[in-house]
């Protein structure tokens, strides 16, 4: 009596259905990759535009702040916040660390900025009582409470243009 021969190897049906199993893992698995990225990179935009607020309203946490013209509006029922003042506009490393030169001074130029390797502009608008924008508050009595409001953009846009990216951050900043 004959034994019969032994199979060796796998049928072409198994090989096929082994690849299609590894081919599904393989796009599942690089479907993960992609949203692992994406969110690394927006965990890193929200740490660096973090540091770089805190740098903002730590430099605006002043007894007087630079650049601030006292305004002409006072704050009224209707208009509660009163007048207004935008800073500027300053630029950030992808670490969340002001542009500056030399001599510790903000990089306002957008070409400077770019040319140095900036990731983020940020232009910062306070808004109060024109009396508590003066050098010296604590003599007025209008409201020594200010609206602060940062704008983050990236990558900074050209001038008369919306970035892609912007984060709006609001915050009330006591004006001693």
């Amino acid at each position: 009596m004959k034994r019969p021969a032994k199979r060796r190897g796998f049928s072409l049906t198994e090989v096929v259905i082994a690849l299609g199993i590894v081919g599904f893992c393989i796009v599942a698995i690089l479907g993960l990759l992609v949203t692992g990225l994406n969110s690394s990179r927006d965990s890193l935009n929200d740490t660096a535009i973090a540091a770089a607020a805190r740098q903002v309203m730590s430099s605006l946490h002043q007894p007087y702040f630079p650049g601030i013209a006292p305004g002409a509006e006072a704050a009224t029922a209707a208009n509660p916040l009163g007048a207004k003042a935008t800073l500027g506009t300053v630029y950030f490393d992808v670490n969340g660390k002001r542009m500056q030169d030399a001599d510790g001074a903000d990089i306002r130029d957008r070409a400077v900025a770019l040319s140095l390797g900036a990731i983020y502009q940020c232009t910062v608008t306070v808004r109060g009582d024109a009396r508590a924008l003066g050098p010296d508050p604590m003599e007025t009595e209008g409201n020594s409470l200010l609206d602060v409001e940062l704008e983050f953009q990236w990558p900074p846009p050209p001038p008369g243009s919306a970035a892609p990216n912007r984060v709006h951050i609001h915050a009330s900043l006591p004006k001693y």
